[in-house]
């Protein structure tokens, strides 16, 4: 039972995010974690309640808090196996952190990596909506040519090796 409202609790916090009600994403957010403590905690939960946490903070704090939780929560999932589309998701949300933090080379890498590890499978509108005109804005920073090397090595990277990555930086 708490594991099916700790998932409502985290459906609730990202549709109030997608909304814009960061107040209410929140509280959500923070409901979810309390109904955690009771339960053996699936990894993909962990993995949405840190991804909604750190963006919540990004727009309390700014990017670079956000960084600060995105990289061990990204650590965390890879160790837990989480699905490489769960791990892709917490890939964008670095992506727009660093963007925004004004490291558009890390960006990008992280963006491609992401991209790489979703195969081929598109993302959902809320999942678009975190990357949405990423691609164009870094580009226009980085240049074309610069813009292709840092895409490149970004899709050679596995899901470890960003954590690592946005760890140490």
């Amino acid at each position: 039972m708490y594991d099916v409202s700790a998932y409502a609790r985290l459906l609730a916090a990202m549709l109030a995010l997608q909304r814009g009600d960061a107040v209410r994403a929140r509280a959500e957010c923070e409901l979810a974690r309390v109904q955690t403590e009771r339960i053996t905690v699936p990894a993909q939960l962990t993995a949405g309640l840190d991804t909604v946490d750190a963006v919540l903070t990004a727009r309390e704090r700014g990017p670079e808090a956000a960084l600060g939780l995105i990289g061990p929560a990204l650590s965390t999932a890879v160790t837990a196996r989480c699905a490489e589309r769960v791990l892709a998701g917490m890939a964008e949300a670095a992506a727009r952190f660093l963007a925004d933090a004004e490291r558009p080379a890390e960006a990008v890498r992280a963006f491609a990596a992401a991209t790489a590890w979703r195969a081929g499978r598109p993302r959902s509108a809320p999942e678009a909506t975190v990357v949405d005109g990423l691609a164009e804005r870094t580009r226009a920073l980085l240049g074309p040519d610069r813009w292709a090397r840092e895409e490149a090595a970004g899709a050679a990277l596995t899901p470890a090796d960003l954590a690592a990555a946005l760890t140490a930086g």
